[in-house]
């Protein structure tokens, strides 16, 4: 692209969102509308999901850096 040509690839970007800490386990996700897909009104998601710190492991790993154990990061 920088050179002028067209895009090789498409990344959808989600809305942005917060994700919320209610204690250990209990957490929340606020997100704003995605108005490509129509809709007009943020929403919020409850979880009770029994994972520690949100599943903090999950994110480190869609970035690059997988976790084997909590010992791998700092809580």
């Amino acid at each position: 692209m920088i050179e002028g040509r067209d895009a090789t690839e498409n990344i959808k970007v989600d809305p942005p969102a917060i994700h919320l800490t209610l204690g250990l386990t209990k957490n929340l996700v606020f997100a704003n509308p995605d108005t490509a897909d129509g809709e007009t009104e943020p929403w919020i998601k409850h979880r009770d999901d029994g994972k520690a710190d949100m599943g903090i492991d999950g994110v480190w790993g869609r970035r690059g850096v997988p976790v084997k154990s909590e010992n791998e990061y700092h809580l």
